[in-house]
């Protein structure tokens, strides 16, 4: 649901705790991923696209820098989330959302393409946010990746936003994420 302006006071408050890496600084590491927010990024970023095709090639982004994705996926919403849900499907065109905790069958194709693949799904019980700053906390995974700032309140203590891998002229990946630290030193 978000927290008005986390990021801005954290880079005003906390300047120490915001870096820029490489995508190639985390090859090695796992990273969790809020699969709702990457499915959005591609259905705003090509309308004409499946999102399905977004999160195929940013899969295959991670794997090329070896790194190993793990997708979490929504479970049911909590009751308050229920109002934003409404504001986000009116403004997107979509029927409002259902609260019954079944998966659309976007979500489905998803989760089927990515055991394809091989790559880790995990269903969260509630929020993938939750899940994913859980998943950091205990040590399961080295980040999360998500434009989703909730994810820090929830206790993840490494939050990598602006994830996106660009080809340059010679066909090479490259991509600049923001990462916000907290809790401790890189």
């Amino acid at each position: 649901m978000g927290i008005t302006k986390l990021a801005d006071l954290i880079r005003s408050d906390a300047p120490d705790a915001v870096s820029y890496k490489d995508i190639s600084d985390y090859t090695g590491k796992v990273i969790a991923l809020d699969t709702s927010v990457v499915l959005n990024q591609f259905r705003a970023a090509t309308p004409s696209l499946s999102p399905l095709t977004g999160v195929f090639f940013r899969t295959l982004t991670f794997l090329e820098h070896d790194i190993k994705p793990v997708f979490v996926f929504d479970g049911k919403p909590p009751v308050e989330k229920t109002p934003v849900l409404e504001r986000r499907a009116q403004a997107a065109g979509w029927s409002p959302h259902k609260r019954t905790g079944m998966a659309s069958s976007q979500t489905n194709d998803a989760i089927e393409l990515l055991k394809h693949i091989g790559v880790p799904v995990i269903q969260a019980p509630g929020d993938a946010e939750a899940l994913c700053a859980k998943l950091v906390r205990v040590g399961v995974v080295d980040a999360v990746a998500s434009e989703d700032m909730d994810t820090l309140p929830f206790g993840a203590n490494v939050l990598i936003r602006q994830l996106n891998a660009k080809r340059d002229r010679y066909g090479l990946s490259i991509g600049v994420l923001r990462t916000y630290c907290l809790g401790f030193a890189d």
